[in-house]
């Protein structure tokens, strides 16, 4: 609220003073149930810095795979799987081996992400299919029990993604964990252990009681992300905030 004296400012000095209460202010706001959502025990990226890479399947293993699932789809038929089978033996030892070494190789020297992230986001960027139902999953609400008018329904929705928004942006948010055992893992008591685990330790400390983090890098572009298009493939951007 601006006092007598400040109303003596010029109109730039009073946007001045209002943004830098309005910073000041900032580790109050955090603690707003209104704007954030519980904050989590351990951070959003609690498990970012330890997560391992993926690793590249075995050629072999692979192939196997590959004949295993096609066996159903062929009805049985034994003269077509020999067939089949004989042309992954010779992938394997030719072609295969070739672009097997050459993907390791690679792999090498990019140690920084997966194996699969550029091919997985050209797929996507490169396809001129509709995103939707191709893509992009998309989702179902739930009947409004309290059957709010559209608008207010609307708004309640609005307000829900900018509190999960704030919640994000604070590394507020639970991360992610796959739990082989919740009952165990799944706790309060799990989340005070693991938070006092550093960081670049972090997924083994969960990994040892057979919980699995999951990557949450992704979770940065809900917000802020838009797909520009181009002739051959598509651009991702991501503007700061």
């Amino acid at each position: 609220m601006l006092t007598k004296s400040h109303l003596k400012f010029s109109t730039s000095q009073r946007i001045i003073y209002l943004f830098h209460r309005y910073k000041s202010s900032d580790s109050i706001r955090k603690y707003d149930d209104y704007n954030y959502f519980k904050q989590s025990i351990l951070p959003t990226d609690h498990f970012q810095y330890s997560l391992p890479r993926l690793p590249i399947p075995k050629l072999e293993l692979t192939c196997e795979r590959y004949l295993t699932a096609l066996k159903p789809i062929l009805n049985n038929d034994e003269k077509a799987f020999e067939q089949t089978r004989q042309l992954v033996n010779d992938f394997r030892s030719g072609d295969g081996k070739r672009l097997d070494d050459q993907l390791r190789q690679k792999n090498t020297l990019n140690k920084n992400t997966s194996y699969i992230s550029k091919p997985w986001f050209e797929m996507y960027l490169k396809s001129r299919l509709p995103l939707i139902l191709n893509f992009n999953f998309f989702l179902v609400f739930t009947d409004d029990q309290k059957q709010l008018k559209p608008a207010a329904r609307l708004t309640n929705y609005i307000i829900s993604s900018v509190r999960f928004m704030n919640s994000l942006r604070a590394n507020w948010l639970d991360p992610e964990v796959y739990h082989l055992n919740p009952k165990k893992t799944n706790t309060d008591r799990f989340r005070k252990y693991l938070r006092y685990v550093p960081k670049r330790l972090a997924f083994y400390g969960a990994f040892i009681q057979k919980a699995y983090p999951l990557d949450m890098s992704q979770y940065d572009r809900l917000f802020n992300s838009t797909r520009i298009p181009e002739s051959n493939c598509d651009i991702l951007t991501y503007y700061c905030y």
